[in-house]
């Protein structure tokens, strides 16, 4: 007989209590499923569940603040372990696919103002790869096709009218000197005195220029008079000064005309260039995309226009270092990083470290909250990526992962970048 309890309850419960045992038996401890209510034979026939379950609220709130357009602002989600706060985020994300119109690819160049300090451009969201293709062009154009342009029509017979000019100048300015010599039986010639050209006065005999030192022999032959010589030397200083005051114009002519030829040169040079570069600016609307190309027409205007064996590699100079690039033009990224700070999430790429024929060897470093790695980053360079250096650095590649030693650094990784450039990772030896 049940026991009544001390505590009150009222004469219903106490009825209730006295008909219902408080026994339970061992079957009726765990709660059985009755399969005829399941309309599947397997867990494998069943589609896993999306959504975290009994988060209705969180998911809610979280649903409304990923929705919202606040930039600077940030969502916290907190919570025990295990309860799918991760799962959740990821998932919404994934599964709103936030978008954005303010995307923007972001690439390196050189600042010829400032050679020391790379300058950053930025670009509308997936145009990074075609300029960095656009420039390429240019740069070869430049290094490869520039000074052939200029040793055609019609810069050939433009220039051959400007030598003409200046020379015909030039030749007026020496004119009535030589007449006047030409009248006291002297000439002027020229010799070559080291690596210059000196124009020098001497007496003429028998319609030839003689040198004052031969003249000496001709008298003692008795091919040449003492008194010409004498008279010679008497006129001979004030033809001399003459002469010097008139090479002061011919210099100046000379490089008059040295200068408007050079001016021409990089005027023809800039027209040249001018179909190439307006269309980069036109078709690329990018923060200091204008600046950037102006600079290379300027540096291959003034600088580039003489051949050169040790000059630089124009594809390295004027080169673009893409740094992000934008396939999806539109949609957010989604990152996943425990330890979220600028390096984690980017990672490092020293300077320069080396550089060879056929390859630049950078010191990378990738730090995350779970492990920091330093790495010897071999990419091909720009003028080397024809079939037959890319074929020689993918050899090089497939040697060095076959190598086991403990003097040879491994080799970690490899791959090709998004302008299709093979490199690989190995072991960083200081």
């Amino acid at each position: 007989m049940t026991k009544k309890p001390t505590t009150e309850l009222s004469d219903q419960a106490y009825q209730w209590i006295s008909e219902h045992p408080l026994e339970v038996a061992p079957d009726d401890l765990r709660w059985r499923v009755d399969h005829s209510l399941l309309d599947f034979e397997t867990t494998d026939d069943v589609d896993p569940a999306r959504e975290v379950i009994g988060q209705e609220t969180a998911r809610e709130a979280l649903l409304f603040g990923l929705q919202c357009d606040a930039p600077g602002q940030n969502i916290y989600v907190r919570g025990p372990r295990g309860t799918g706060r991760l799962k959740m985020v990821t998932r919404m994300l994934e599964e709103l696919s936030p978008k954005t119109d303010k995307k923007r690819d972001y690439c390196y160049v050189h600042d010829f103002k400032r050679p020391d300090r790379p300058r950053l451009l930025t670009l509308p969201a997936g145009t990074a790869k075609k300029f960095c293709k656009r420039v390429a062009e240019l740069a070869e154009f430049v290094q490869q096709g520039l000074i052939k342009s200029l040793d055609s029509e019609p810069y050939v017979s433009q220039r051959a009218e400007l030598k003409e000019k200046f020379q015909n100048k030039m030749q007026a300015i020496s004119e009535p000197l030589e007449k006047d010599l030409a009248e006291n039986n002297m000439a002027l010639v020229s010799m070559q005195q080291g690596p210059m050209t000196v124009p020098m006065i001497f007496p003429v005999i028998d319609g030839q220029p003689v040198p004052p030192d031969q003249y000496r022999e001709l008298i003692k032959q008795g091919k040449a008079s003492q008194e010409q010589l004498d008279l010679f030397k008497q006129k001979f200083p004030e033809f001399q000064k003459r002469l010097k005051e008139i090479g002061k114009l011919v210099n100046e002519a000379f490089q008059e005309g040295a200068d408007t030829i050079n001016e021409f040169n990089e005027q023809a040079a800039r027209e040249l260039l001018q179909d190439m570069a307006s269309e980069i600016v036109c078709r690329f609307d990018g923060q200091g995309v204008k600046e950037f190309i102006g600079e290379i027409v300027d540096d291959a205007a003034e600088n580039r226009l003489e051949p050169s064996d040790d000059g630089p590699n124009l594809s390295e100079l004027y080169g673009v270092n893409v740094v992000l690039s934008n396939d999806d033009t539109t949609s957010r990224p989604v990152v996943e990083e425990r330890t979220p700070n600028m390096m984690n999430l980017l990672g490092t790429v020293d300077p320069k470290w080396g550089q060879g024929g056929m390859a630049v060897v950078y010191r990378a470093t990738r730090a995350a909250g779970d492990f920091d790695q330093t790495v010897a980053l071999k990419l091909i360079l720009p003028s080397r990526l024809s079939e037959h250096w890319r074929e020689r650095f993918l050899q090089e590649r497939q040697i060095l992962a076959s190598l086991n030693h403990p003097y040879i650094a491994r080799l970690l990784d490899g791959g090709v970048t998004d302008d299709g450039a093979p490199f690989f990772a190995m072991e960083f030896v200081d």
